[in-house]
């Protein structure tokens, strides 16, 4: 993601978290989502503890690999537009030759032990082809701390 995050810099001129900012965030209604290596303190953000304690998160991801900071609101509205074929309303967001492609599996034929993955997301394509794709991302982290993201959609294949 790293290297794509750069592209689309390179391509558009302008940092990457501006370039999401225009092209995803506000037109999905996005209000509450950011690009950045680690949370700001706002209202909405929800706070870590360690043994009780209140501390302050580190710095994990880098920005376009990780970084991005988000609601659970804001997150149903990325799903919609997923799910709308990359719509929101009459809008078009995303165009939906970009969303095959996306949940497309990039790895076939490497050492990837039956894993697929898209651009960004771990897939899973169940037996029974109806049931389309199970698109996954556990945003990057490491543990088990943090809730996967799943999406199904049979259009996507």
């Amino acid at each position: 993601m790293t290297l794509l995050g750069h592209m689309v810099q390179a391509m558009d001129g302008r940092p990457y978290e501006e370039y999401i900012a225009d092209a995803l965030f506000e037109p999905t209604g996005m209000n509450h989502s950011y690009m950045a290596p680690k949370l700001r303190a706002a209202a909405h953000s929800s706070k870590s503890y360690i043994e009780g304690a209140e501390f302050d998160d580190p710095a994990i991801r880098g920005v376009p690999t990780g970084g991005l900071q988000t609601t659970v609101l804001d997150m149903s509205r990325f799903a919609h537009m997923l799910f709308a074929g990359g719509k929101v309303g009459d809008h078009r967001v995303m165009k939906s030759e970009t969303l095959k492609e996306i949940f497309r599996p990039q790895d076939i034929g490497t050492l990837d032990f039956g894993r697929q993955i898209g651009l960004g997301w771990d897939l899973e394509v169940l037996p029974d082809k109806r049931a389309g794709v199970i698109a996954s991302n556990s945003a990057g982290q490491c543990f088990s701390t943090v809730p996967s993201t799943h999406y199904r959609n049979t259009s996507w294949r």
